[in-house]
């Protein structure tokens, strides 16, 4: 879940070319549905915006990257390697009418995370993590060697981002710096960080596994989702 002012969760869609925002509010329209747990706290599903190009021009996996710059707006990255930069977070938005900031190539615009006003990108194909400028421009690359880099998410508590390269089965701690060292030895797609920075939310197949920052202990397991 990735939090400015207001409360969105980040999706993977498959065969989808639409962006929800989870929103704690009202006025909810999506294609996707809540658990009665969600809605029993509050939360609604909206579209953001569709239209985004998916990969292969057509099928396959549509956006999945989405971050808040410092500077305002929506920043989108699907799996073509656009990246695209939506000057509000106004629902109902058109993506073929945004322009393309940046493109990667197909498979290097995947996660987005912001840690101290800088954001960040997972490249699966190049196997880096790159940053970008707040207008979704790519400005250097951070660490290399993260084989089919694909989850990101920051940890402002402790100053670090964690990264999950899907091809080397693990976790890794990143620094702005661009060291790096594994924190999990365990094979993991989205992540996500508390509020608190106590707790590391990792989606493992068919759970969520969450551990702490410190120690790498593990303090939750979702059990099996369908």
């Amino acid at each position: 879940m990735i939090t400015s002012n207001k409360t969105f969760a980040t999706m993977c869609l498959f065969a989808m070319a639409t962006v929800p925002f989870i929103f704690p509010t009202s006025n909810a329209r999506a294609d996707l549905t809540l658990t009665s747990g969600a809605s029993t706290s509050g939360f609604t599903l909206s579209t953001f915006a569709n239209g985004f190009i998916p990969e292969g021009g057509t099928g396959g996996v549509g956006p999945i990257g989405i971050a808040f710059p410092t500077t305002g707006g929506v920043l989108v990255a699907s799996r073509p390697g656009n990246i695209q930069l939506f000057a509000t977070d106004s629902d109902g938005q058109n993506a073929a009418l945004v322009p393309v900031q940046q493109t990667e190539g197909e498979h290097n615009a995947v996660g987005l995370a912001v840690l101290d006003g800088t954001v960040y990108m997972t490249e699966q194909d190049s196997g880096e993590v790159v940053a970008l400028t707040n207008n979704g421009h790519f400005d250097h690359v951070v660490a290399s060697g993260l084989n089919f880099a694909t989850g990101i998410v920051a940890d402002p508590t402790h100053n670090q981002l964690f990264v999950s390269p899907i091809g080397l089965s693990n976790i890794v701690s990143l620094s702005p710096t661009g060291t790096y060292s594994t924190f999990e030895n365990i094979a993991a797609d989205g992540l996500s960080v508390s509020n608190d920075g106590s707790t590391l939310y990792a989606a493992v197949y068919t759970r969520i596994l969450g551990f702490n920052t410190t120690s790498g202990a593990q303090v939750f397991d979702s059990g099996l989702i369908g």
